[in-house]
Order: C-alpha cells, then sequence, then structure tokens
C-alpha cells in the first residue's frame, strides 16, 4: 500500500485518503500539474499526472521469457491497480525480427477481473487503455510524441471535442450490401459467433504522416503498435475480431511526402491511391483488409470492402493531430467499422442513413457522429458500437468475407432473458428495463438496452414525438437494470419521456467482455405507452421535513394514473428505499401490495439523512421515485472510542460509547458477533440497561495470527432495533522495518513555491506516521510533523531550496527506524538525470581504512560546472572522513566533500569491525546552478583472511567497441593468478596484473598457484553508444544523419578532411562523397554516398501553328530533360506545370525550374508573317 501527503508548499492540514495495491511499480506521481502546454499532442481539461522509469519498466518487458507480466497501472485518482497482462502481438514475426522491441499486452485487473486493459510498449514508450467496470475508459498517454518518462492519466470523457472539420464520406458507388440485408439487421437479436476472426491489416501511411510521428519507419511502427493494440481491445470485446499487421507492412510507410503514392489532403481520391499501392507492395492475396493514414481532414471507407479483392484496401483516415483515443477510436475505429458494414447510426441529418438512424442527435458509439454533427450529444464517441452496428457487423462477418482464419476459442454465448417481451405504461411516466444474464464460463457480464427507432425526428427529441429515438445509448455496465430516464437524471435532453401514445422499440445486449473473443446476446423489447390524465407519481413522502423512526410504520401515497386498467392491468406494486439520495433502491419495503394509492410499511433499520423511495408495478416496468430526501432515525447510537485497534499482545480492552435518542432508556442491549476472523475470540458485557453508558469488550488472539489488519463485524441488539458496526483490528507483534519512500523521487525537479505536491511512502498498518523534512540531511531545525491519518494538505517550503525528508512508524508495540532520506528541490537549478558519475564499488577488509580515489568515484562531464558533494545517508558499518596534514574531520549528514579532497587522497572509509559484508552512503552534488539527484556509493567489506581477489576500471572505453584495462588485485594469495568468466570455466593466465575486454557486466573467478579460487566482485564496463553515420541524398543536398556515440555535440566533414558544425552539404556538386561524423571523444563514423544529377537543359522550344494575325496565340511547347522532375516552366511571370503553354506573338520570358531548386532561363521571340 502507498500512502499520500499532499503538499501546497504554510501549514494547513485535512484528512483525507489515498492508496493503491503494488505489484511491480515503475511509475511516480507527479506532485505538480503541469499546465496544457501548447506542444501536447493530447490536451485533456482534468488529468492527472505521472513520470515512469522507463528503461526498467522496458527491461521487465523485453526480458519476460513467458510473455506475461504484472504491472502497477496509475489511474486518473491516483491510485494504482495492479494488472495481470499477457502479450498479444500485432506485429508479423517477420516485422518483429526486423523491428525489434514492440509488444501489445491485454489484461485485467488482478483485484477485477471486469476491469480491462491494453498496453502497447515500444522503444519510444507507453500507452494504457483501460476499460472500467462502471465503462468508463481511461488513458495513460505521454502528453508529447516518444516522451518516454512523462505521462497523463485522463479519463476519456475529459478530451476536448471532435475537429469539427471531420466529416466521415461514405462513397455511394461503393456500397454493395443489399438493402434487405440491411433491413434484416435491425430485427436481427444475435450478433458474432463467439469465434476469434483474425484479419490480416495492410496499414499504410502517407509522407505527411510519418513526418508527424518523427520521420522514420520505427517511429511509425509504434504508433501502429499503439493503434492496432487499442483498436484489437474494441472490436475483440466487441464482435470477436482481431486484426495483425501483415508481412512487409515497413513497406507501406512512406517517408517523404513529396514521392509517396497519396494525395493527403483528398481521402476520396486515397481510396484508390491505397488500393493500387496496397495490391501492387503486399500482393492482393497477402492481405485481408487495408486502410492509409494521413494528416488531411477526414475519413472515407468503402462499405463492406473486406475481403473484395477490388476494394478491401479501400479505407483511409486522415487527422492533423492523429494520436490517441481521437484518432483511433473516434475516427479510425470508425471507418474500419464501414469496411465491415457498419452504417451511420445518428439521427441528425449529418450524412445520415435513415435505415440505422437509432441513436438521437449526432449519437454517442462508434459509428455515430458525436461532436461533430449538432446538437452533439456529447463531444466524443464512446468505444463500443451500438446494438445495430453489431447487428450489421455480425451478418457481414458471417455471409460475406472469404478470408481470415477463424478460430475456436471454447467461449459459448451468454444468454439473456426478461420476464416479457411488450409492456403498456402511462405517458409521462419513468420505466425500467430489466434483464436476466447467464454465461457458462462465468465471465463478468455487462448489459446495454437501447433504443431501435429508427425514423427522422426533431432533435434533441421532444416528449410530443410519435416516431424516432428518444433515448440515447448509455455504456454497458455490470448492472442489467437501466433507469428511463437515468435515476439521476445525469442525460439531461438526451432522455425524454414521450408524453404521448407511441411505441418504442428497445434491444437489450449483453456482453460476456471475454479477452479471448467477445460474445454477446441480444434480446428486443416493445414499449407502449398511452395517454392517461397524469403519469403515475410517488405524492409522500415528497417533502424535505419529513422524518422516520426505524421500527415505526411509515405511509407511502401515490398516484395509481389508471395503471390497474387495461391496457396497463397492474393490480400490485412493489415499494423500494434509498438511502443515499436515490442513487440506488436495494431495500424491499413491500412486495406485491394492492396498486390502490396508499401502502404502509414497517421502517427498518437504515438510519440515513438521504432516504427516498421508490412505486413500481410488480409485474410491469413503470416506476416513480420520491423527488426530495427525507430522514430515517434510529433509538440507539453507538460511538466507539476507534474504528481501528492496535494489537500488540495476545488480548486487549477496546471502550466504546452508547447512548440513546430516547428519555428514559431501559431496554437490554446485547452484542453479537456476525463475521471476525480466524484465531480471535471475543468477550461482550453482558447486558447494559441504563443509557448513556461506557463500557469495554475483550479481544484474545493465538500464536497463528500474523501481523496485518483483520476486521471484525459486530451487532449491537436493541429488540426490536439494531446496529451493525465494523472495527479493525491492526496486529502488530512482529519488529518491521523502515518504510519505503515513494514520491517526490528521489532528486525529484520542481519549480518556485507554493507548488502543490504529494509525499507518498509505503503504508502501514499502525495507521501513525511521524514525517521530517528539512533543507539539511542532518534535519537539524527540520520540521516535524506526525500524522494519524494517511493523507494531509498543507503549504510551506520556498523557491531555491533543497529539501530532505524521511518517514517512520509509530506503534505502541516497538520503535520502527527512519526510513532512508530522500530529497527534492524547489529551485531554478538545472537538475541532471544522466548517469554521469562513475562508481566503481570499493572494497576493503574487516576494520581497513582505506582511500576513496578518483578511479572508483569521480564525475566526468565537461558542462558540470565545479561542485560539491554533499553526503545525505552515512554508511551503517563505517565512518566517511577527510583526512588533512594529521586532522580527521568525519563527515556527517548534511556536510560536503570536494573533487580536491578525491583527488588529493584526502578521502577516506574505515570500517567498523562489524560483520556486515557490505555498506553504502548516499550523496548528490551541487553547485549554484546545477544538481544531480542522490547516488549510492557501494562497499564490499571482506571478513576473512581467505584469498580474496578483485577488479577496478583502469580507463573508461572513449569509443563503442573499443577495449579497456581492468586492474585486478589479490590478497592472501599465491601468484601466478588464473582468471575466468564465473560459470565458463575457462581459465586464462593474469599478465601484469590486468585483463583487457570490451564492454559488459563482469565478474570473475580467480585461481591461484594452489588452486584456491575466489569470486571477484561484479563489475560493469560502459561505453558509449555506436557512432553511426548515415548520410542521404535529398534532391541536391547531401545530408548526415548520426545517431550514438559521445556526448552532445557532433561535427561533420563531407570531404574526410574539414569539420564543422553544419551535418547538410545544400547543392553540393556531381561527386562521390564520403563523409565523416566526430563525437567529442574524437570516436568516427564513416558513409559513402554518389550525387550524380544531369545538367537541367532545354533541348528544344516549338509551337504548335504559324500567326497569322497580331491578337492570335499558339501553344509554346518545351523539351526539357535533366535536373530534378518534375518541372516548373514560369513564362512572362507566371507558373505552368505542363509542358504546352498558349503564348501570344513578342518576346516572352521563359524560366524552367526542377524540383531541386535549379533553374535555367531563355527569351522566346515569337514573330508574325510579313504580309
Amino acid at each position: 500500500m502507498k500512502t499520500f501527503i499532499k503538499i501546497v508548499f504554510v501549514f494547513c492540514i485535512s484528512a483525507q485518503f489515498i492508496s493503491g495495491q503494488s505489484s511491480q511499480n515503475y511509475w511516480s506521481l507527479l506532485q505538480t500539474k503541469s499546465k496544457l502546454q501548447e506542444n501536447w499532442q493530447i490536451k485533456p481539461k482534468e488529468y492527472f499526472q505521472v513520470s515512469l522509469d522507463f528503461a526498467d519498466l522496458y527491461q521487465e518487458v523485453i526480458s519476460s521469457s513467458l510473455h506475461h507480466i504484472t504491472l502497477d497501472i496509475p489511474s486518473p485518482e491516483g491510485k494504482f491497480h495492479s494488472f495481470q497482462l499477457a502479450q498479444t502481438p500485432v506485429l508479423h514475426p517477420n516485422t518483429s525480427e526486423k523491428f525489434p522491441g514492440f509488444f501489445s499486452y491485454y489484461g485485467h485487473d488482478t483485484q477485477n477481473n471486469n476491469q480491462l486493459i491494453a498496453m502497447s510498449v515500444s522503444p519510444f514508450g507507453v500507452n494504457c487503455m483501460v476499460i472500467t467496470e462502471d465503462g468508463k475508459t481511461y488513458y495513460v498517454d505521454p502528453p508529447s510524441l516518444h516522451d518516454r518518462n512523462n505521462y497523463l492519466v485522463y479519463y476519456k470523457k475529459d478530451l476536448d471535442g471532435k475537429d469539427k472539420r471531420f466529416f466521415c464520406k461514405q462513397p455511394e458507388d461503393h456500397i454493395e450490401i443489399d438493402e434487405e440485408i440491411i433491413k434484416s439487421a435491425v430485427i436481427q437479436n444475435r450478433a458474432g459467433d463467439c469465434k476469434l476472426h483474425t484479419f490480416r491489416l495492410a496499414l499504410a501511411c502517407t509522407g505527411e504522416y510519418a513526418n508527424f510521428h518523427g520521420g522514420t519507419k520505427e517511429k511509425v511502427l509504434a504508433a501502429y503498435n499503439t493503434g492496432v493494440t487499442r483498436i484489437n481491445m474494441v472490436y475483440r470485446r466487441e464482435a470477436g475480431l482481431f486484426f495483425k499487421l501483415v508481412d512487409n507492412v515497413d513497406k507501406l510507410i512512406f517517408l517523404n511526402a513529396n514521392s509517396d503514392p497519396y494525395t493527403n489532403d483528398d481521402t476520396s481520391v486515397m481510396l484508390g491511391e491505397n488500393q493500387t499501392t496496397v495490391d501492387q507492395i503486399i500482393g492482393k492475396t497477402n492481405y485481408d483488409i487495408g486502410h492509409v493514414f494521413g494528416t488531411g481532414e477526414g475519413g472515407i471507407a468503402s462499405l463492406g470492402s473486406v475481403c473484395s479483392n477490388n476494394r478491401k484496401a479501400q479505407g483511409v483516415t486522415g487527422n492533423p493531430n492523429p494520436v490517441g483515443d481521437g484518432f483511433f477510436i473516434d475516427y479510425v475505429a470508425h471507418e474500419m467499422g464501414h469496411q465491415f458494414g457498419a452504417n451511420h447510426t445518428q439521427n441528425n441529418n449529418c450524412n445520415r442513413n435513415n435505415t440505422t438512424a437509432v441513436e438521437p442527435g449526432s449519437g454517442s458509439t462508434i459509428m455515430g457522429y458525436a461532436g461533430i454533427c449538432p446538437p452533439d450529444v456529447q463531444n466524443k464517441s464512446n468505444d463500443y458500437f451500438h446494438g445495430i452496428s453489431l447487428s450489421e457487423i455480425s451478418d457481414f462477418i458471417q455471409n460475406r468475407p472469404t478470408c481470415g482464419v477463424i478460430e475456436v476459442v471454447g467461449n459459448t454465448r451468454p444468454t439473456l432473458s426478461i420476464e416479457k417481451s411488450t409492456y403498456t405504461i402511462p405517458a409521462s411516466t419513468s420505466f425500467f428495463l430489466k434483464g436476466n444474464g447467464q454465461d457458462t464460463e462465468n465471465d463478468i457480464l455487462t448489459y446495454c438496452w437501447e433504443q431501435m427507432n429508427n425514423q427522422v425526428a426533431q432533435m434533441p427529441p421532444r416528449a410530443t414525438s410519435t416516431t424516432g429515438p428518444m433515448f440515447r445509448s448509455i455504456s454497458p455496465s455490470t448492472s442489467p437494470i437501466r433507469y428511463f430516464p437515468d435515476l439521476k437524471n445525469k442525460y439531461g435532453q438526451w432522455e425524454v419521456l414521450p408524453s404521448v401514445a407511441r411505441t418504442m422499440n428497445f434491444r437489450g445486449t449483453v456482453r460476456d467482455n471475454s479477452l479471448s473473443a467477445g460474445c454477446t446476446d441480444e434480446i428486443n423489447v416493445t414499449v407502449n405507452t398511452i395517454a392517461t390524465s397524469s403519469p403515475f407519481l410517488v405524492i409522500k413522502p415528497n417533502i424535505d421535513d419529513v422524518i422516520w423512526q426505524v421500527g415505526d410504520t411509515a405511509e407511502v401515497t401515490w398516484n395509481v394514473a389508471g395503471t390497474t386498467s387495461p391496457p396497463v392491468s397492474c393490480s400490485f406494486i412493489d415499494i423500494f428505499l434509498s438511502v443515499d439520495g436515490g442513487s440506488s433502491y436495494p431495500i424491499l419495503l413491500a412486495k406485491a401490495v394492492p396498486n390502490n394509492g396508499v401502502a404502509k410499511v414497517i421502517v427498518p433499520n437504515h438510519p440515513s439523512k438521504t432516504a427516498r423511495v421508490m412505486v413500481t408495478g410488480s409485474d410491469n416496468i413503470f416506476f416513480d421515485v420520491s423527488n426530495l430526501n427525507f430522514k430515517i432515525e434510529s433509538s440507539i447510537n453507538y460511538v466507539p472510542d476507534f474504528v481501528s485497534v492496535e494489537v500488540c499482545s495476545d488480548s486487549i480492552n477496546v471502550p466504546f460509547n452508547l447512548s440513546s435518542g430516547i428519555m428514559g432508556f431501559s431496554h437490554n442491549v446485547t452484542f453479537e458477533v456476525l463475521e471476525f476472523p480466524a484465531g480471535f475470540t471475543f468477550q461482550f458485557p453482558q447486558n447494559i440497561t441504563n443509557l448513556p453508558a461506557r463500557d469495554s469488550f475483550k479481544i484474545f488472539l493465538t500464536e497463528q495470527v500474523h501481523d496485518g489488519k483483520y476486521p471484525l463485524i459486530y451487532q449491537i441488539n436493541d429488540t426490536p432495533y439494531s446496529f451493525t458496526d465494523t472495527i479493525v483490528l491492526i496486529v502488530r507483534r512482529d519488529q518491521h522495518q523502515s518504510l519505503q519512500l515513494y514520491n517526490p523521487a528521489n532528486g525529484q525537479q520542481f519549480s518556485g513555491a507554493n507548488t502543490l505536491t504529494y509525499l507518498q511512502w509505503q503504508e502501514d498498518p499502525v495507521q501513525n506516521y511521524i514525517l521530517q523534512i528539512s533543507t539539511s540531511p542532518s534535519f537539524v531545525d527540520s520540521v516535524t510533523l506526525q500524522f494519524v491519518t494517511v493523507k494531509n494538505d498543507f503549504r510551506f517550503f520556498a523557491a531555491k531550496k533543497l529539501y530532505f525528508w524521511r518517514v517512520k512508524s509509530i506503534t505502541s508495540c516497538f520503535d520502527i527506524p527512519w526510513s532512508p532520506t530522500f530529497v527534492f528541490n524547489h529551485d531554478t537549478r538545472v537538475l541532471y538525470t544522466k548517469d554521469f558519475l562513475r562508481n566503481n564499488t570499493l572494497i576493503v577488509n574487516k576494520s581497513q581504512l582505506k582511500n576513496i580515489s578518483k578511479s572508483h568515484l569521480d564525475i566526468d562531464y565537461e558542462d558540470v560546472k565545479p561542485f560539491v558533494y554533499i553526503l545525505i545517508q552515512e554508511p551503517n558499518s563505517g565512518t566517511l572522513k577527510t583526512m588533512i596534514n594529521g586532522n580527521t574531520t568525519i563527515i556527517n549528514p548534511g556536510d560536503i566533500f570536494t573533487t580536491e579532497d578525491i583527488i588529493s587522497g584526502r578521502l577516506f572509509y574505515e570500517h567498523s569491525g562489524d560483520e556486515e559484508t557490505t555498506d553504502s552512503f548516499v550523496f548528490m552534488i551541487g553547485n549554484d546552478t546545477q544538481w544531480s539527484s542522490p547516488k549510492t556509493f557501494s562497499i564490499q567489506i571482506l571478513q576473512s583472511s581467505e584469498f580474496k581477489g578483485w577488479v577496478e576500471i583502469q580507463n573508461d572505453i572513449r569509443c563503442a567497441g573499443e577495449e579497456t584495462i581492468l586492474n585486478c588485485f589479490f590478497e592472501n594469495g599465491n601468484g601466478p593468478f588464473e582468471y575466468s568468466l564465473v560459470n565458463e570455466n575457462n581459465f586464462k593466465a593474469v599478465s601484469d596484473q590486468k585483463i583487457i575486454l570490451p564492454a559488459g557486466e563482469y565478474q570473475f573467478v580467480f585461481r591461484d598457484a594452489n588452486q584456491i579460487e575466489t569470486v571477484s566482485n561484479k563489475i560493469k564496463v560502459s561505453q558509449p553508444d555506436l557512432l553511426i553515420n548515415q548520410t542521404v541524398v535529398n534532391n541536391y543536398d547531401i545530408m548526415i544523419n548520426s545517431t550514438g556515440g559521445a556526448g552532445f555535440t557532433r561535427q561533420y566533414s563531407f570531404d574526410g578532411n574539414v569539420f564543422g558544425n553544419d551535418n547538410i552539404l545544400p547543392m553540393a556538386q556531381n561527386n562521390n562523397y564520403r563523409t565523416v561524423v566526430r563525437d567529442v571523444n574524437n570516436c568516427l563514423a564513416f558513409d559513402t554516398v554518389a550525387l550524380f544529377i544531369p545538367e537541367l537543359f532545354i533541348d528544344s522550344i516549338s509551337y504548335l501553328e504559324n500567326l497569322l494575325c497580331s491578337d492570335d496565340s499558339t501553344d509554346l511547347i518545351f523539351f526539357v530533360s535533366g535536373g530534378i522532375p518534375p518541372y516548373v516552366y514560369v513564362i512572362n511571370n507566371i507558373a505552368y506545370t505542363a509542358s504546352d503553354i498558349k503564348v501570344s506573338s513578342g518576346l516572352n520570358k521563359a524560366e524552367i525550374k526542377d524540383a531541386g531548386g535549379k533553374t535555367i532561363k531563355t527569351d522566346v521571340e515569337i514573330f508574325l508573317p510579313i504580309l
């Protein structure tokens, strides 16, 4: 568990609670919420910010041999949820071999199987899509492309509306689905076959799209991986469809907008272009569905085109900001829905399809027009298909495709039933629909009730409408009941009760949400409304000053509204109670009482200040609720001294208070244990008759009870009343270690004062903490705060400071040590996050005083100005000290030492002589403008006089691929010595106390002349990344692209001799070039490239016919060769793209330009004949 302190930097304390169950957690909650940045691609209105240790998470992913992992994922509430994820690749194996490091995962919450996740991982970051149990969707995305360490956590609903410029253009000349098939989908009530249908997806992109995502195939594949992972999450759950990218999909990634085969801004033209391109590159028989991404405005797809040889690649989606949910779900999933035969579902007149116009307004499901077709139901599409869309897709899959792979996954269809298929209710009266779902595999079922009337009607709906949809679609929920309208009226004008007689058709869809292949069952229901003089209404209780007393008899009255007469014919009603202000009605007050307008009920033992009642037909669906809250009060009140009790020994007394709301109370009050954990017994007082009273009960536990939290549920009885309560028993009999700190991360950087900040640490059952914060790691003049709760808000501190903090638990059972000390920075100084410190393990003998030299502790970074080392945490088994001219100074937390101390041999570690074999100390560096996050210096302690051997690095590796010298040191052994890598048993002689090796992580077995062996320390030899030179020709320019190497700066040469800072040689001459790139370590990388472009030349100029009169004109024709086509012809300052240009007599100024920017000029004079 984790504990949070929210610091908003002046003391203002309030108790709240945030927690999360941790598995493998690489995330940290950020204490400050940045303002929306202009360069962010994702801009939600509300969001939580987190940071990610991407390097460690990525290592976990790539090293997982079982292809499944368990990770903590953050939520928008600032909590963490543990998810179990299984790898389900979307890239073809050949593509993964060419471009390794791309992963796609699907899974569920370990504590809630109905909370699903899709996660994509690439070398450029992580993206998560989570669908919660109540149907909400949230995302974890980097705000900017390729930011691997910073993320926003936000709900879909908090995204801005769609780009109003987006428009889905269904081409009518491509619609080939019969009208009868579409009509049958409206009445069909079974979607899907519960099998997994896998389709080969040929996904292409324009050069503009590729440039948006970074201009490399790897970065585009990362966007593909994220998009297809999310689309699969929806299609697999909704319809049992799964998409896998085809082999050679990288050949469909075009990086140059000038040479790609697409007209990026014309989606209609791109339909045919994509069909031709995919057929030529992938081959007609090598894919099932094709689609192309661009950055233009809009989408278009050929309806029902999957597996159709001449149309299966005709799907286009474009957007200037092609990232995130807005692109992949609102747009791409919509257009792909068309390719699988689904039509538009909105009733508004924006490219409406009359047969399937079953959603009011703009619609809100995938195939609607949410956010772009006023009046809009909402700004964004929900990530599920309407029941009519599921029917269309199912009909298409079952009857049309002849491609794809069908896999039987062992999933069976859930079943959905309802008591009646037709109901009649009064007009203007609320109603509900309730189904009964069953599933053989015990999958978590969700239910969705949707109206199916498709007639065109005025929008938003009017109560007087006799046709068309009245109720919007609502996301599937685990509740089998939907109330019309919602009990809290959350959807306003998009849920309207008809005030006239009419017929409404509804479809109930149950989803099993199977991760193997989602399957559904459907049922149709008809609701008829009849005109009555008034609606069915609750009359009493319906004022806010009503008080019901527990155990009393209360009266409920209602307006029958003709519901006992035909055609409603409902003779009996049921009455339910809400104690949460009308959000739910779980308590039955009366069952099957006469529907005569009045009933007496016994007030149950459910005290509440926000009670309401619901009256509903016993064998019908109409209902009404009281409009105002009323109170329910009890005659007995119980006040425990604690809501939790700390148990340090085998027994404890728990005190409490009892009081009564009745004067002269003299009933017998008894106690009863309802639920208790194993290993506990309890002793309660026998009878209490006079209130108020103070007493206690005793708790006993056995030795088998381990430390932890245990709930005890017990009941206090005062016939006929009772009171139930829970007390948490916190058992603490074992000594516990110090708490672990989570946030701010050690070395976290902030900016300025008065910043909203969270402190987060490991939660402990003691529920009591001491927090210390100071400007010194010695915690002199610290602020010390004690917390009984686990979250508190307060403000303090100024900017331009380093702050150190630590936490410890308080328990009455024993003392627990302080946590490690963490530091965060409220400063304008620069934080260096790059690991630029050399930190080779210091090896000492027991009780030895040993110098810490530059070979062990050094800073090696050209940008860092003079600095000092600051000790944050001292060694546990020794002392850190400086020794100057015989004077020894102990270094304590908060003290400093310098680079000069290290270089001059003045810094020492002295072991205390204890039995520990390892030790360490924590430090950071800083100066007026820069600082580092804390670093740990490791120490290995040799405890005996046995043969020992260890190694130290002599010099760092300068260039990738070079080798370095490891100096060998031996104690208590007899030479000559041999070495072998651990587990290799391949011994070689140690020459001159040195081993020469390339970069890597090493540990050696040393053997002396007596064949005695010992294992060395582990050592890591680092090197810069390989310096790579990739030189390309871009028109007339030579461009050197480089990656890797040391440092931040590069120099470039285009002749192998002269170096400069510019990596582009513009307007280069035809020649063979040998280019060189050089890093700060003088490492070199070479490449060769040839530039040969024929000279731009006008071969000839002619014209079609002679001129006879002064106002005649003729066609002037240029014949041009060389240069870089296409050419632009500028005649008399007017540009033409065709070489055939109409001109008049006289002198014509001509200039020919090629695509690379070179020009050639000439004059063309046309004479009139002399008559």
